[in-house]
């Protein structure tokens, strides 16, 4: 029989395999507590501290605007669920169909405690109707790009027509961010590091 095939892998934007200078940094982090006093907590925090200041100027944000968190999802939750509980419950949250299940699962959430949502529609590309962006609408959430088909979305456009009404802008950028640049002026930013073949975790920029 002849040698199997190489395979080649095409799931990055579902999970990217962890990138050799990841893998390399993280043999040397250190693990202790980074809440501990000792000397391996002081070398974790310092270790949490960096990593926190490296993506917050990627994100030319500063340290205090960046949360890490378990996973992509939970950075989605604290983004839609957290902006949407300082909104007066009349206020629309607006997501497309083609968005990820996490951000629908999220809305649907906030429609059984009573909060407006509409699911916008999408074109055969699963482009997002931006027109669904209209007054009454206080927070939409767009995916950056989707990580089924690939479609990049509108994100610059959907931020400035959001912020004309009034709303805020929650950027679902757990997939794509490695090709992509994220759009400026988003309010919220969900991020996944398996994705980015950065391991296991997530980041939410606020």
């Amino acid at each position: 029989m002849g040698k199997a095939p190489d395979r080649v892998y095409l799931d990055d934007a579902g999970a990217a395999p962890t990138l050799p200078e990841v893998a390399e940094a993280l043999r040397n982090v250190p693990g202790g507590n980074p809440s501990s006093l000792h000397a391996e907590g002081r070398a974790a925090r310092a270790a949490l501290d960096a990593a926190r200041d490296h993506l917050a100027a990627a994100l030319n944000a500063t340290r205090t605007e960046i949360t890490f968190t378990a996973s992509g999802t939970e950075a989605v939750n604290l983004a839609i669920l957290g902006a949407a509980h300082r909104l007066p419950t009349q206020a629309a949250i607006l997501t497309w169909a083609a968005e990820h299940q996490s951000v629908i699962a999220a809305a649907r959430n906030l429609q059984g405690a009573g909060h407006a949502v509409t699911i916008g529609p999408t074109d055969h590309n699963a482009t997002v109707d931006l027109d669904a962006i209209k007054p009454g609408v206080g927070l939409i959430s767009i995916g950056l790009a989707n990580n089924e088909v690939g479609t990049i979305q509108p994100v610059a456009e959907a931020v400035e027509r959001a912020h004309e009404i009034g709303a805020l802008v929650h950027v679902d950028a757990c997939a794509g961010p490695r090709w992509i640049d994220i759009p400026k002026g988003a309010d919220l930013v969900s991020l996944s590091g398996h994705k980015l073949g950065a391991g296991r975790g997530g980041a939410l920029f606020v």
